[in-house]
């Protein structure tokens, strides 16, 4: 049975900030905010339609990043998702796009996607 090692080299290149990218933007024909994070060959799309009513409620019309990002790593507790997507909700400057950025980092470490 042969066994996979993780170089330094291989950590950096799977945390290196060009794999990981958040974008968000609003689509006006759909009257949605669309999240997508990508991170190396995975893509999680969420989006969020206003409220008719009142538009500071939204509600999702698309599944929750937690349910898709947990299908691709299984070993992490959805707990830890929701926080990783509350986290990415309010992230719209540089230092809290990082800080969720280091915070999806961590998970992959923590439960061994990344080796340290």
């Amino acid at each position: 049975m042969s066994v996979s090692t993780v170089t330094s080299d291989t950590k950096i290149e799977a945390m290196s900030p060009s794999r990981l990218s958040i974008l968000h933007v609003y689509d006006d024909t759909t009257k949605c905010f669309t999240r997508t994070v990508t991170y190396l060959n995975h893509v999680y799309i969420t989006k969020m339609q206003s409220d008719a009513t009142n538009p500071y409620i939204q509600h999702s019309v698309s599944p929750s990043f937690s349910e898709q990002v947990a299908k691709d790593f299984p070993d992490v507790p959805l707990e830890e998702w929701d926080e990783l997507d509350e986290l990415l909700d309010e992230a719209h400057d540089y230092s809290s796009l990082q800080e969720a950025m280091n915070a999806f980092f961590d998970i992959l470490i923590l439960y061994d996607y990344i080796f340290v």
